[in-house]
């Protein structure tokens, strides 16, 4: 799927890690990247290691923060 448009946010919810383990890869992040604008933030409540390596390898710059409720921490990747 190609689109023009650029986003300032993408909230990926997609299916646990273990459950669709190809919805986490790098190729997927990469394929995720031109849709955001430079800055632009994607967010996730996944915040294993294999998936912070993966979103650091397609380009972004990954940040922790506290999670709500019984979610102990999110993950703020940001398009560089």
């Amino acid at each position: 799927m190609s689109t023009s448009i650029r986003f300032d946010a993408i909230y990926y919810d997609a299916f646990a890690l273990a459950a669709q383990p190809e919805l986490w890869t790098q190729e997927i992040f990469e394929k995720l990247t031109p849709w955001l604008k430079t800055g632009g933030n994607l967010t996730t409540y996944c915040s294993k290691g294999y998936v912070k390596r993966n979103l650091k390898a397609a380009g972004f710059t990954v940040q922790k923060h506290p999670g709500p409720g019984y979610k102990r921490e999110v993950l703020r990747a940001i398009r560089n």
